[in-house]
């Protein structure tokens, strides 16, 4: 009896604590920022806040406009964008 109370313990905080994992990696993997990174190929500073976002939704393809504005603490804007690919420059 006692195995089963400490089997059932276990698997409470994992259902706990699993959700919690995976809804953190989610929000962290599929920024705004990590997606213009992904998509880019940009190096961008991990000091950037996210001010405004917008995005027009398009056609069925996902095609449209979209545009996100970011803060930075740096002082230069031409040492925030690093292309690590050299393919696209903005």
């Amino acid at each position: 009896m006692r195995v089963i109370n400490v089997l059932l313990v276990i698997v409470v905080i994992v259902s706990i604590l699993l959700p919690t994992y995976l809804l953190n990696e989610a929000k962290n993997n599929f920024s705004h920022k990590r997606q213009y990174e992904i998509n880019w190929q940009l190096k961008l500073p991990s000091q950037l806040k996210e001010l405004d976002q917008y995005t027009n939704q398009g056609g069925f393809h996902g095609e449209g406009i979209r545009y996100t504005i970011f803060k930075s603490k740096e002082k230069y804007s031409s040492s925030i964008l690093e292309s690590t690919s050299g393919r696209k420059i903005i």
